[in-house]
């Protein structure tokens, strides 16, 4: 009896090693990032080979890993590749999810497609159908947070109705338990916003939250450049 119970215990252990998360090991990638620090490519892609669809929230996760290592590269079709087959295996699961962390994860995912496609109006139309599908079932801060990004893509000084919902989801950017990640990527949007609606105080100083997030990060100064130069976003 004893024999067996060290047996199962050591496959019980052996088990839950094999099956580990990746979670903090792929986070901490996300945000080496975000931070400006240097990102060993060969690593996440090692990850990816490592990691299946059915540990679905570090599938996930390594593939928004991938995609924002397509913002510091000229061309990598075989990234690009696998980003396209990823996006056609999660079509499915986002129909059938009502998990809201798994649809916040997707579109966190689809959201850093913005920073190298060449096309916008696919993300935004994804983006729409799994913001509104999280706002209506969970009503949740992040949800909404989630849903005032998507208004933000389309909104400009003219869309009154849109700038309305963007403007009663702001309270809620301290009140969602948002990651420095997340935090920082709303920062990045209220600052596009305002901008948008040529309040550049308020531009600014979401600029500077998202600065104090991460002081070197590619995307602030994108944003800062290009607001020089008279363009919007990046």
């Amino acid at each position: 009896m004893k024999k067996v119970s060290v047996f199962l215990i050591s496959l019980f252990l052996m088990t839950n090693m094999i099956f580990a998360s990746h979670k903090a090991e792929i986070n901490k990638i996300i945000e080496d990032y975000y931070r400006g620090d240097p990102v060993d490519c060969g690593e996440i892609m090692n990850l990816q080979a490592a990691i299946t669809s059915s540990e679905i929230e570090d599938y996930i996760l390594i593939h928004t890993a991938l995609s924002l290592v397509m913002t510091s590269v000229t061309e990598n079709s075989r990234i690009k590749l696998m980003l396209d087959n990823f996006e056609k295996e999660m079509q499915k699961t986002m129909t059938s999810s009502k998990d809201e962390e798994i649809v916040h994860l997707y579109s966190d995912y689809l959201y850093t497609k913005f920073y190298w496609s060449k096309s916008n109006s696919q993300i935004i139309e994804s983006l729409q159908r799994l913001y509104v599908k999280n706002a209506f079932f969970y009503h949740s801060k992040k949800a909404l947070l989630d849903m005032a990004v998507w208004y933000i893509n389309a909104a400009d000084s003219t869309t009154t109705n849109w700038n309305y919902f963007v403007l009663q989801q702001e309270p809620f950017i301290d009140k969602a338990g948002l990651t420095d990640v997340e935090l920082f990527n709303i920062c990045i949007s209220y600052c596009i916003f305002y901008l948008k609606v040529y309040d550049t105080k308020k531009a600014e100083f979401y600029l500077n939250r998202a600065k104090e997030i991460f002081p070197n990060s590619v995307m602030t100064a994108i944003v800062e450049d290009n607001w020089g130069k008279g363009k919007i976003g990046y």
